[in-house]
């Protein structure tokens, strides 16, 4: 319920959903926002070791996708999204990292991919890379040709 409706893990505290469970299954323990963070974080956990294996064996190309913004908050945020078709000739869509970034300068944008591309052990299967059309991403693009070639 938590992850399927992405409700925060304080959800579980409020007095309405602890009544509810009461009545449906007074049995039950009802965790606290704190267990329910580790275990959600354990599911992720879980889960993208299953699809890096997955990428390892089912992937001979890898595309991906990569894009910046800023926040109201003025924190800089990079997502990178891979593509690719796998041996049964599926298209799939798959968010490799979603994270804070220092800056949108393409140093910094080509660090951050460099480095998600080397954790995941996409560098050799990297076949294209999709970007707007900023200044910074020309100069990250450079930066990663020259890290892989």
């Amino acid at each position: 319920m938590i992850i399927i409706d992405e409700l925060s893990f304080r959800f579980v505290e409020n007095a309405g959903f602890r009544l509810m469970m009461s009545v449906c299954c007074p049995s039950l323990n009802v965790a606290s926002r704190i267990t329910i963070a580790r275990d959600i974080y354990q599911i992720y956990a879980d889960e993208r070791v299953k699809l890096k294996e997955y990428l390892l064996h089912s992937c001979q190309r890898m595309c991906v996708t990569t894009d910046t913004w800023t926040s109201l908050q003025r924190i800089n945020y990079m997502v990178i999204t891979a593509n690719f078709i796998d041996n049964d000739w599926k298209l799939h869509k798959k968010i490799l990292n979603f994270c804070a970034i220092s800056s949108h300068k393409g140093d910094d944008i080509a660090l951050v991919l460099g480095k998600c591309l080397e954790e995941w052990g996409l560098a050799p299967k990297l076949y294209t890379i999709t970007i707007d059309n900023a200044g910074n991403n020309s100069t990250a693009c450079n930066a990663l040709i020259s890290e892989f070639l």
